[in-house]
């Protein structure tokens, strides 16, 4: 994803969850995730299980800025219930940053301990 949109992302850095809201006040991660990507003319669904089928998939080895990350949450029964931005990926070791809306609020999380056993797979919108 172009540099700018990460800085608009990174813009509403702590600002609450809501379930159900998409900003800009307020975000659930998937209403945050459309937010952003909209901000710069790409249309994504308000659901995160939707988006989840936009975009084309990504090996978590060759993960960049602005992938899409999609997570399993408790509630979601293993399927897709939680997704974030891509903020920095290391492909060599695995590692990845992403920035979503945690029900801390927004914020930058690493794929480890809860996230690491959650993740399912990644989605490219942007080429």
């Amino acid at each position: 994803m172009h540099r700018v949109s990460l800085t608009e992302a990174r813009r509403h850095m702590g600002k609450p969850y809501v379930h159900g809201s998409k900003g800009p006040k307020s975000f659930d991660c998937s209403g945050f995730s459309s937010y952003v990507f909209k901000q710069f003319g790409f249309k994504l669904s308000p659901a995160s299980r939707m988006q989840a089928t936009q975009g084309q998939p990504v090996a978590k080895g060759d993960l960049r800025k602005g992938d899409l990350v999609f997570f399993t949450s408790r509630s979601s029964g293993g399927a897709v219930g939680h997704v974030g931005i891509v903020v920095s990926a290391d492909n060599s070791t695995g590692k990845f940053k992403f920035i979503h809306a945690s029900i801390k609020g927004v914020k930058i999380s690493e794929n480890e301990g809860y996230y690491k056993s959650r993740y399912l797979f990644a989605r490219r919108v942007i080429n």
